[in-house]
């Protein structure tokens, strides 16, 4: 069974409402996802933290372990959504669950740990994107299809560089930084054209992906 955990010492901003709707959400992808990725357990740790998501958003999933999700929760984003449409807030916390727990998913059949590397990283969080858009939530599509071919192999080029490096700094790929001319969310963009070009070549969907190693998907596609 999946659970949302509600961490009370911080959730206090975060009207009785908006709880129902994560804990719904939660529940509904427990419903939808839990035999197609054969992960029968997973805790959502949800926390009311508006530092730790990105500018504008109201939500950022990310998996913790091989069987927990933390989903941080700026509560003033979130109830902004909210008074909009309640819908909308249900859709943006059911795509951050959607990949969250598929990255947990991908976690807990490989063996992963959390210091997996930068070339991990990037795939698992590819082929969390590409569940998503399977889930058929098009905004997704959307906000990762606008970023030119050109661009998209340019950082692939760096990126490729660093993941041969003994040191890594994995954060400017997800956060970005405009030093090194590194948009942020690199990663879920190239991630998501890596992965997504091995699935259409391999005719498979993101679940059948769930074992394959990062270096056997990056080397078998032919796009990049």
């Amino acid at each position: 069974m999946y659970e949302a955990r509600f961490l009370k010492s911080e959730t206090a901003a975060l009207s009785n409402e908006a709880q129902d709707i994560v804990s719904q959400a939660v529940e509904r992808v427990y419903q939808e996802v839990h035999r197609e990725l054969n992960l029968p357990e997973c805790e959502v740790l949800v926390s009311v933290n508006q530092h730790k998501t990105r500018t504008g958003e109201s939500v950022l999933g990310f998996p913790y372990d091989q069987s927990t999700v933390y989903l941080f929760v700026n509560a003033d984003k979130l109830h902004e959504k909210m008074a909009i449409a309640s819908d909308a807030a249900a859709h943006t916390v059911t795509e951050h669950l959607y990949r969250s727990v598929y990255a947990t998913a991908r976690a807990h059949h490989r063996g992963l740990d959390a210091d997996c590397g930068l070339l991990e990283e990037v795939v698992n969080e590819g082929l969390s994107e590409r569940f998503v858009v399977e889930k058929m939530i098009l905004s997704t599509k959307q906000r990762l299809t606008q970023t030119t071919e050109q661009e998209i192999k340019r950082l692939w080029e760096k990126m490729r560089g660093e993941c041969a490096e003994s040191a890594q700094d994995i954060e400017k790929w997800f956060w970005g930084n405009e030093e090194e001319d590194i948009p942020p969310s690199a990663a879920s963009i190239v991630g998501f054209a890596i992965t997504d070009a091995y699935l259409k070549e391999t005719q498979q969907k993101s679940t059948d992906a769930l074992t394959v190693s990062a270096k056997r998907i990056v080397e078998q596609q032919q796009h990049y």
